[in-house]
């Protein structure tokens, strides 16, 4: 595992955030050009807030759901839908979703949007819902319920098939991680159970490299550790694999796979310790 580090200071961290975030679906997909190391501040979202899903089609940032900072009852969480275009600097507010929603899975297949999971808030048990936009008609519909549910899992898109890798599995008292790995075909909505993860855990990242999935570090979140585990998987053999680690532990970072390397960025290594701002090198053909 190589390192290098980065900055930034001087962005947003909410912005921030959502940006890496976006960055990991939509730069495999694009020609990067990159001009020094420099960060820039974009229109600011329309309604503040953290913990929300995103993706990007056709070149816009999608995103889903969210709840304000506050502890307690003053704590809000949305179902609100905003879309962010670079080429005019401008958000736009869609079709709400039809339920507030956070630790939710959002991906892109076909110019549709896939939403999994989460939970509405944190009193009540983690959805199994699907949702799916139509961004044409700017209409929300339903999808077959997942097997479970589960929160602030990891997830990825490969061959056409939606992945969704760990995670927590109830909302109320108990925040309990999973190994539960599922599989849905959006052609055929329906779902598949596969091989579980070696190590169970929530708030990992997930990337896809050479036609095998990546997992790297994650939480478990009751009782604050941190790992420093990879795990690869083999859609062919439905086949975990531990791979070497992460040189310190990881959570809440974002992932990115670009150039047949995969860029860890940010996290934490500690729950008490403040947001880092490394990034991380990894060499799936080599595993270092």
């Amino acid at each position: 595992m190589k390192t290098r580090l980065l900055t930034t200071k001087g962005l947003h961290k909410g912005v921030l955030a959502i940006i890496l975030y976006c960055i990991s679906i939509f730069l495999p997909l694009q020609t990067v050009s990159a001009q020094g190391e420099n960060w820039r501040l974009v229109a600011n979202i329309p309604t503040p807030r953290h913990d929300v899903a995103s993706c990007v089609v056709n070149g816009k940032i999608y995103i889903m759901g969210g709840m304000t900072n506050e502890s307690g009852p003053g704590k809000a969480f949305y179902n609100l839908v905003s879309r962010f275009d670079p080429s005019t600097n401008e958000w736009e507010d869609l079709e709400n979703l039809p339920e507030s929603r956070v630790g939710a899975y959002a991906c892109n297949i076909n110019n549709m949007i896939y939403l999994f999971g989460g939970t509405k808030d944190f009193q009540s048990p983690n959805s199994a819902k699907v949702y799916i936009y139509d961004i044409e008609n700017d209409k929300w519909t339903t999808g077959t319920d997942m097997p479970r549910g589960i929160a602030y899992a990891g997830g990825c898109v490969l061959e056409n098939n939606i992945y969704f890798i760990g995670g927590l599995e109830v909302g109320t008292t108990t925040w309990t991680p999973t190994n539960v790995v599922l599989r849905y075909d959006p052609e055929e909505n329906n779902w598949d159970t596969l091989a579980n993860l070696n190590v169970a855990n929530s708030f990992p990242t997930v990337c896809v490299a050479n036609g095998k999935i990546y997992v790297f570090g994650g939480a478990k979140a009751p009782e604050g550790i941190i790992y420093d585990v990879v795990q690869e998987y083999d859609p062919s053999l439905d086949e975990w694999t531990s791979k070497n680690t992460i040189p310190t532990k990881l959570a809440f970072h974002s992932c990115i796979s670009f150039n047949d390397r995969i860029w860890l960025m940010s996290g934490t290594t500690d729950v008490t310790d403040p947001i880092n701002d490394s990034v991380y090198i990894y060499e799936p053909v080599t595993d270092s």
